[in-house]
């Protein structure tokens, strides 16, 4: 086996030795500091709503709040191949091996899982917004 373990792994395809660093380090201490300060913590280059959004996984202790945090970044990946594959025909859907591969194995969803970014998400929310868009939906 190419990587025995999970570390491995993560130290193969980054150069941060913690796992899920973006949520441990900037975004679960942003989402603590929210409502104490007025400056971001460093690192923390999002919106202010988002650290409000973080304020409830922040008030759990941080190994509970980032096994939240990996299972929604799971459910999101799900999501995001399972939502394309749901608006294609049944003639395309032969190509679905294909799409979940690319996907599994790119470095965006890769780093995803590795820095605990919010890629997958904000792509879920826009292939929504386009959806609905094109069903001329009111989402709002």
């Amino acid at each position: 086996m190419l990587w025995p373990t999970f570390r491995e792994f993560h130290l193969a395809i980054d150069y941060s030795d913690i796992p899920f660093s973006d949520f441990v380090t900037v975004y679960y201490p942003m989402g603590k500091e929210v409502l104490l300060t007025k400056t971001p913590v460093v690192g923390y280059h999002y919106s202010h709503f988002f650290a409000l959004v973080l304020h409830p996984l922040a008030l759990l202790p941080l190994n509970i709040a980032t096994v939240i945090w990996v299972l929604l970044l799971l459910t999101s990946t799900f999501l995001f191949i399972w939502v394309p594959l749901r608006v294609v025909s049944p003639s395309e859907l032969k190509l679905s091996p294909l799409f979940a591969g690319l996907v599994f194995t790119s470095f965006p969803i890769l780093h995803n899982f590795v820095w605990g970014q919010v890629s997958v998400f904000l792509t879920l929310l826009i292939l929504g917004a386009l959806y609905a868009s094109l069903k001329k939906k009111d989402i709002t």
